[in-house]
């Protein structure tokens, strides 16, 4: 979609701001990497951290 946008209109992204379903680690490389467009994007962490415990 991107792409089709600058081709159509010749509008270039400068940042991308998304909901967390583009949070995969593929999306961010290729908005960071490829197009060089800095993704702020929330990730949500699934991993365990064993630094907390639950009695806080």
């Amino acid at each position: 979609m991107i792409e089709r946008v600058e081709d159509r209109f010749g509008v270039y992204l400068e940042r991308l701001a998304s909901g967390t379903g583009y949070g995969l680690a593929e999306a961010l490389e290729w908005f960071a990497c490829e197009r060089n467009i800095p993704p702020h994007i929330t990730v949500f962490g699934k991993s365990v951290r064993y630094d907390v415990s639950d009695d806080n």
